[in-house]
């Protein structure tokens, strides 16, 4: 494999942990170069309805174990997911995350990037095919590199933990560089 042009920090807010039945609330992208150094940003709260019982957002509530609704209330992502200006349409939310990577030249190959990312993977193969074919089939875990660091040894990385998608995306790469340096790589 050549080396990879483009990576894709991409984090998502979903209202459980089952792809094939739980809705994405949030997604929020960084597209950086192998430098790891920022070229853009994406990120969106995800309307899905009004909230009247027939629509997604209602049934995604509904459905939504209490710890999670409760996560997602004290992170302030539920009132932006039923009542914030600025959200992009569920139907529309594939096609502006593949304009976005047009948009900056990252057409294929391009490595998704994260922690736990083959989590958000799952999503994506499952609701945004169009979209999952512009990325390459190697991902960058973060998450990974953090449980090899810690099983020889290593102390874990300190997070917040915002459960909002850019702040879990920043805290990703943050920790990513912090782990390099500890292996001893250059970023």
């Amino acid at each position: 494999m050549s080396k990879p042009e483009f990576f894709l920090w991409l984090d998502l807010e979903t209202s459980g942990l089952d792809a094939s039945y739980d809705a994405i609330l949030e997604v929020a992208m960084i597209l950086t170069g192998s430098d790891f150094k920022p070229i853009a940003e994406f990120e969106s709260v995800i309307d899905l309805g009004d909230g009247r019982s027939s629509s997604l957002a209602a049934r995604a509530i509904a459905r939504m174990p209490k710890h999670v609704f409760e996560m997602h209330q004290s992170s302030g992502l539920m009132h932006e997911f039923m009542f914030a200006d600025g959200r992009t349409k569920w139907q529309d939310i594939e096609r502006a995350l593949c304009g976005f990577l047009r948009d900056h030249g990252a057409i294929e190959d391009v490595i998704l990037a994260g922690g736990s990312i083959h989590f958000g993977r799952r999503f994506i193969d499952a609701r945004w095919p169009e979209f999952a074919g512009h990325l390459h089939h190697r991902m960058l875990d973060v998450t990974a590199l953090a449980l090899a660091h810690q099983a020889h040894g290593g102390e874990l990385y300190e997070k917040k933990k915002a459960h909002r998608a850019m702040p879990d995306i920043l805290e990703s790469i943050a920790e990513f560089k912090w782990l390099c340096e500890k292996f001893g790589l250059r970023t």
